[in-house]
C-alpha cells in the first residue's frame, strides 16, 4: 500500500474541515447548541470523502497528461508519415477530414467541405469504380481492411497517387456500417519511382532481346548464324525422334565464289551474299522454315514437315530465283550471272543418334551437285545421280 502524501492529508483535513463546520453551523442553527462530541463523526466522513474526492481527481490528471503524451506521440508519427485522416459516416455521407487530409490536396481545412462529394468529385474518373467496389467488398467483410491506390485531383491542377486505407469501426445492430475511418497517404513520388524502374527494368529486357538476337544474327547477312542454326537443328531432330515427323535440310553453296570475290572485290563479294541471303529468307516463307548463314558462301535452310521430293522442289525453285536476280558474274566458270548448287536430305534416311549426319548426307547431296557441274540440286540418298552418271 502507498504511503499518504502530503497533498492526501491535506485533502484529508480539507475534507474533515467542511464537514465537520457545515455539521457545527447545522447544530447551532437548529439546536443552539455547539457540541464538540457530535463533529467526530462528521469530520470523518468529511476526511475521507476528500480523500476519495483528491484520489480520483488526481487519477483523472495523470489520464489526462498520459492522453495528451499519446496524441502527441501519435502528431509526430502522422507528420512523420504524412498521412491525413478522414471519418465516414455512411448514414448520412458526412465525411470528416482533418487539417492533413486537406494540405495532401493543397487545400486549407476551411477551402473543403465535409462531405463525401468533396472525395469523389477529386477522385480520377478511371479510378472511383474500382474505389467502391474495394469498399463494398469490405463493407461485406470479405476484406479485413479496405485498401485502395488511385489518383486524386490537386488544387493546382495535377494528379497525385494516394494510397487510401480504412475500416469499418462501428456497425448498427443489422450490422450496417456507422462509422467509417481511415488513413490517406501520398506516394506519388514512390509511383514515380516503380515507373522510373519498370521503365528501366523494360529497357534492360529490350537490350538483353537485341544482344540475344545479336548472338543468333549473321552481322553481315541478318540471317540466323551457324549456331543458331545448331540449335534449331538439334530442336526439329528431338522432335522428329519424338513424332516421327520427317524434316528436310538445304545446303546451299555459291557457285565460283572465290572467282568473285577475287575479281570484283570483297565489298562486292558482301553485296553479292546480302542479295542472296534476302532471296533465301524469302523461300523460309513459312513460320518454322529457317534459313541461315552455314559460314563463308554456303548457306542453309531447314524444311519442317517437307518430304525429300518437296525440298527438292523448293530448291529448284531457290537456285531458279537465285539465277533470275541476274547478279553479273563474269569470272564463274559456267555462267555469265551468279549461280547455286544445292544438296537436299531428309531426316528419314537418317538412322544415326546425332543430327551431324543429316548436315553430313545434305553436304554429300551437295558435292555431288558440284562435281556434275554446278548450278544444280541434288538429293541424299544419291544412288540414282550417280547411276545417272554411269
Amino acid at each position: 500500500m502507498k504511503p499518504l502524501t502530503r497533498p492526501h492529508l491535506l485533502a484529508f483535513l480539507f475534507g474533515a474541515l467542511l464537514l465537520s463546520t457545515v455539521a457545527a453551523l447545522q447544530f447551532w442553527l437548529v439546536l443552539g447548541v455547539f457540541k464538540p462530541s457530535g463533529f467526530i463523526i462528521p469530520s470523518l466522513i468529511g476526511g475521507f470523502t476528500g480523500l476519495i474526492s483528491y484520489h480520483l481527481f488526481h487519477k483523472n490528471k495523470i489520464y489526462q497528461k498520459h492522453l495528451e503524451e499519446k496524441n502527441q506521440r501519435l502528431e509526430l508519427v502522422l507528420q512523420a508519415t504524412g498521412l491525413g485522416f478522414w471519418d465516414w459516416y455512411p448514414k448520412t455521407n458526412q465525411v470528416v477530414y482533418d487539417a492533413r487530409w486537406a494540405e495532401m490536396l493543397g487545400y486549407q481545412p476551411d477551402e473543403i467541405e465535409q462531405s463525401l462529394h468533396t472525395w469523389e468529385s477529386r477522385v480520377h474518373p478511371d479510378d472511383l469504380q474500382q474505389c467502391y467496389q474495394d469498399i463494398q467488398t469490405h463493407i461485406e467483410g470479405k476484406t479485413e481492411f479496405y485498401s485502395n491506390i488511385h489518383r486524386m485531383l490537386h488544387k493546382d491542377g495535377h494528379w497525385i497517387y494516394i494510397l487510401d486505407r480504412g475500416k469499418v469501426v462501428e456497425r448498427d445492430a443489422q450490422g450496417e456500417p456507422i462509422r467509417f475511418s481511415g488513413t490517406h497517404s501520398d506516394i506519388t513520388a514512390l509511383k514515380r519511382i516503380e515507373s522510373e524502374l519498370q521503365t528501366k527494368t523494360e529497357n534492360l529486357e529490350h537490350v538483353n532481346r537485341q544482344l540475344k538476337q545479336l548472338s543468333v544474327t549473321d552481322g553481315l547477312t541478318r540471317l540466323h548464324n551457324r549456331r543458331a542454326f545448331e540449335q534449331r537443328m538439334q530442336e526439329e531432330w528431338q522432335r522428329w525422334k519424338r513424332t516421327s515427323t520427317p524434316f528436310s535440310v538445304l545446303m546451299i553453296d555459291i557457285d565460283f565464289f572465290k572467282n568473285y570475290n577475287d575479281g570484283y572485290g570483297h565489298l562486292a563479294g558482301d553485296e553479292c551474299l546480302k542479295k542472296i541471303a534476302r532471296q533465301l529468307q524469302k523461300a523460309a516463307r513459312r513460320q518454322n522454315d529457317y534459313a541461315a548463314r552455314y559460314g563463308g558462301e554456303e548457306f542453309v535452310i531447314i524444311l519442317p514437315d517437307d518430304t525429300l521430293d518437296k525440298a527438292y522442289e523448293v530448291a529448284e525453285s531457290i537456285r531458279t530465283a537465285i539465277e533470275n536476280l541476274q547478279i553479273p558474274h563474269a569470272y564463274s566458270e559456267i555462267s555469265k550471272v551468279v549461280t547455286i548448287s544445292i544438296g537436299v536430305a531428309q531426316s528419314e534416311f537418317s538412322t544415326d543418334e546425332h543430327y551431324q549426319t543429316l548436315i553430313s548426307a545434305a553436304d554429300k547431296a551437295l558435292y555431288l551437285a558440284k562435281s556434275q557441274g554446278r548450278n544444280r540440286c541434288e538429293k541424299y540418298p544419291l544412288f540414282e545421280s550417280m547411276d545417272a552418271t554411269q
